[in-house]
């Protein structure tokens, strides 16, 4: 059977590996070295490191409601990986490169398939749904990456054709119009695997360097999403600051963890279900929301009421640094999501295809200067207001929970849980 495969990873614009001839090429910002750990390579000031004016993303109602369905998708997706993680296992997972994913999936089908897909995503079936869908996705492309002067984020899609398959040209329109996704040509069986490693690899300063184990004996197409986030805290943290202390794991067992501390005025929110606060990336256009449960089954509805209920409130926080990697096979997932039908009938000229494995490894370092995060996603188918009072105070000594948002829509990018140390 051939095989078709489908990649979301995570950095820079799409770039023609030596190797494969591209129909558009795009430059791209020079890369840094691998990142081997988050000591030797911490959070790098981003390209331009002037804070900038805030800026909103401006987009029509209709456009806006891809806000909710996206967040309203990362959630459903959150709460299924918990089923299948362990109480005291780390969990990091960008939705957002997920989600990117299966939107360009949905335009590889015109019938039930797509609105399948549509339904799963959050969205009306149909090509009402589907043109929605393309254009949310067209806007969050073309405006995340330039709203911060000191937050790096980069997204790019590319098709990844094997020599002598032919595309289905309206599904390369779409890609390319909606997705700014560029057609490049090469022989996927003998180095379609290590080209789009390097790529990836590349474009997330080496976060995800290895995201397809397996060569793509058989594939037709991979169609490449790149993830890449690099911001510098509003309110840095004092590396002197920095000291040792005991980290409470969810197994009730205790491990040494480096504290980062500081005094600042922070969003911050406490409800009956969890206690939040919030920190601002650059200008603020980003934020790392961190909230402490005793209850893990605090959903959508309870996050979104502690941040509704969140004010500008003087605060002594102390954050464990840390760094997590987390890697899913999300098939399974999807199938209890409601995507059950695998069969795409437009993305190849001449014949179907079927999807038969979704991959999805993420990663994140956060220390005294901000965060860097990136993600991969990989799916194969076979052919076929601040008071002078007293602070409060929040220690995440214990197990707690982490989103990176856009902040002027509410866009969630990425989510995490820190379990143990």
């Amino acid at each position: 059977m051939k095989r078709f495969a489908i990649v979301a990873g995570a950095s820079l614009l799409a770039l023609c590996i030596a190797g494969c001839s591209s129909d558009s090429p795009h430059d791209i910002n020079p890369v840094d070295p691998p990142v081997d750990n988050p000591v030797d390579n911490p959070v790098e000031e981003a390209p331009v490191i002037e804070r900038t004016p805030y800026k909103a993303i401006e987009m029509d109602s209709e456009t806006r409601s891809g806000v909710g369905v996206n967040n309203t998708f990362a959630f459903s997706l959150w709460s299924n990986l918990q089923k299948i993680a362990r109480n005291d296992e780390n969990i990091t997972v960008v939705p957002y490169s997920v989600f990117s994913v299966l939107s360009m999936m949905a335009n590889g089908d015109d019938g039930e398939t797509r609105d399948e897909v549509l339904r799963t995503l959050g969205l009306e079936s149909g090509e009402a749904g589907l043109a929605a869908l393309n254009n949310y996705n067209r806007v969050m492309l073309s405006e995340l990456p330039g709203l911060d002067g000191q937050v790096q984020i980069s997204l790019a899609n590319s098709l990844w054709l094997n020599e002598g398959t032919k595309i289905n040209p309206t599904f390369a329109n779409t890609i390319g119009t909606s997705y700014d996704g560029a057609l490049n040509t090469c022989p996927l069986a003998s180095e379609g695997k290590d080209l789009i490693n390097a790529w990836v690899s590349d474009r997330t300063h080496g976060l995800i360097p290895n995201l397809l184990n397996k060569p793509l004996a058989g594939s037709e197409l991979v169609v490449v999403n790149a993830f890449y986030f690099n911001g510098l805290w509003f309110f840095p943290f004092m590396e002197e600051a920095t000291e040792q202390g005991d980290f409470t794991n969810a197994d009730g067992s205790r491990s040494k963890a480096d504290f980062m501390k500081q005094q600042k005025t922070f969003g911050y929110a406490r409800t009956d279900r969890m206690e939040m606060v919030s920190m601002k990336y650059g200008s603020g256009n980003y934020e790392m929301v961190l909230f402490m449960a005793d209850d893990e089954s605090v959903g959508e509805d309870d996050i979104n009421a502690a941040l509704e209920a969140r004010r500008d409130t003087k605060t002594i926080i102390t954050l464990p640094r840390f760094s997590q990697e987390s890697s899913f096979e999300l098939l399974d997932i999807l199938k209890a999501m409601g995507m059950n039908r695998l069969d795409f009938n437009a993305m190849l000229d001449g014949h179907s295809t079927t999807l038969g494995r979704i991959v999805h490894a993420a990663k994140i370092y956060v220390d005294e200067k901000g965060s860097r995060a990136a993600a991969g996603t990989a799916g194969e188918l076979f052919g076929y207001n601040p008071n002078e009072v007293e602070p409060v105070e929040i220690t995440f000594n214990r197990p707690f929970r982490f989103m990176i948002r856009e902040t002027s829509t509410g866009t969630i990018l990425l989510m995490g849980r820190v379990a143990k140390l």
